[in-house]
């Protein structure tokens, strides 16, 4: 395959590109016995197989909506910058007041429900939401969460039930942070290292939990993106107290738990830790060869058939249109029995040729002069630069590239 390889590097969007620096610890497989009843008006696992709520079997085709709730300045046009720098460079170019004006605006206007009409009319029948933890957290002392914020999602959540389209809720960055890429808007003291942290995440899921218990457009909760726990059994008691936490408060909905490693380690795992629960794994195959791909493919499909749950590949993508049709349909071969696969992402800046966004947002240069933190060069003000991104992120105003659409149906 043929591509200029420094503009392909600096195009990923390098959650998995730097995996290669986690070192997780591999212990014992652990074995758990869940109890919970499974409801099955709700999307749900029966006999090893992911079902919807009329009971049929469900084969997931998701999107992401990466660069919404939670930003990294790849997707906008930036480099390899965290959600907090950037606002910090926003906030130094303009004001605090027209920062948090601008990232209430960009809630509103990355993603609407034309977006959601688009999503559907491409046969997508689910999105996976990555959200900050401080997108509900509004930094209250007594541990209040937003509600203007839970109101973004009541209204998404509208829109997919008018567009039946499943919803998937990812907390891609915990209170500190899973891992120490900018992917997870990470802090001096990782979640793993703080008993705050963990509160907070508790809190957060719990709350998320109580408030859609009823709503059956929530397909399910990925509890944490990309985890890069110090040791294995870090992330299982993790995930132990946040499995804990939701089920106080909420018995129906599917949990979809990511393997260590940034969603590729499940080796601590010998069984499911919740009765209505799959695992998820991330598949990028930059610098993998066909017998690597293959290779890894059926390891993660052979610990879903230990575990009698189907995997689903939570992110993929990033690869010129040829590649994703044959990506493709390696994730969706019946010999592999995952649920479906997330497209990462919906929308994004093509920063070079070997970029291929499925929805392309157009900039200006002086855009990205003010994201990449360098000096403008033209007469607008910088109010003005950012007033234009806001504007160009709506979905009428990007291209879809047909090449990388037809790849994905």
């Amino acid at each position: 395959m043929k591509r200029n390889c420094l503009t392909f590097i600096f195009s990923i969007p390098a959650l998995l590109f730097v995996c290669s620096f986690s070192s997780c610890k591999k212990d014992e497989p652990i074995d758990f016995n869940p109890t919970n009843i499974v409801d099955t008006t709700y999307v749900h696992i029966r006999n090893g197989k992911l079902m919807d709520t009329t009971g049929t079997e469900l084969e997931l085709k998701s999107v992401s909506f990466g660069g919404w709730l939670l930003w990294e300045a790849w997707i906008w046009g930036g480099g390899f910058n965290s959600e907090i720098w950037m606002m910090n460079t926003i906030e130094s170019r303009t004001s605090s007041a027209f920062a948090q004006d601008f990232r209430e605006s960009i809630y509103s206007n990355f993603i609407t429900r034309d977006d959601i009409i688009a999503v559907h009319n491409l046969g997508f029948n689910s999105i996976r939401v990555p959200f900050n933890h401080a997108f509900f957290d509004n930094g209250s002392n007594d541990n209040a969460l937003d509600e203007a914020h839970f109101q973004i999602i009541d209204n998404l959540l509208d829109w997919c039930e008018e567009f039946n389209v499943y919803v998937i809720l990812d907390m891609h960055a915990a209170p500190g942070g899973q891992n120490s890429i900018f992917i997870s808007d990470p802090d001096n003291v990782k979640v793993w290292a703080s008993e705050d942290n963990k509160q907070q995440m508790l809190r957060i899921w719990k709350a998320i939990a109580e408030r859609y218990k009823d709503r059956r457009i929530v397909l399910g909760y990925d509890i944490l993106n990309e985890p890069s726990p110090p040791d294995n059994m870090d992330m299982v008691n993790l995930y132990t107290t946040i499995i804990a936490g939701i089920r106080e408060v909420d018995t129906h909905h599917l949990l979809i738990l990511e393997g260590a490693d940034f969603a590729k380690d499940f080796s601590i795992f010998n069984s499911l830790m919740d009765n209505n629960q799959i695992y998820s794994f991330h598949f990028y195959t930059w610098f993998m060869s066909e017998p690597d791909q293959n290779s890894q493919l059926q390891s993660f499909s052979d610990f879903g058939t230990h575990v009698n749950a189907p995997l689903w590949c939570g992110e993929w993508g990033e690869a010129s249109p040829s590649d994703l049709q044959n990506i493709k349909l390696k994730l969706r071969d019946s010999q592999y029995n995952f649920c479906g696969d997330a497209f990462w992402t919906w929308k994004k800046v093509k920063p070079g040729s070997g970029s291929y966004p499925l929805n392309e947002i157009h900039i200006s240069d002086q855009w990205i002069k003010m994201i990449k933190n360098e000096p403008k060069t033209s007469s607008e003000t910088y109010e003005e630069i950012a007033q234009s991104f806001l504007d160009a992120v709506l979905i009428a105003n990007t291209t879809q590239d047909g090449s990388v659409a037809a790849a994905l149906q």
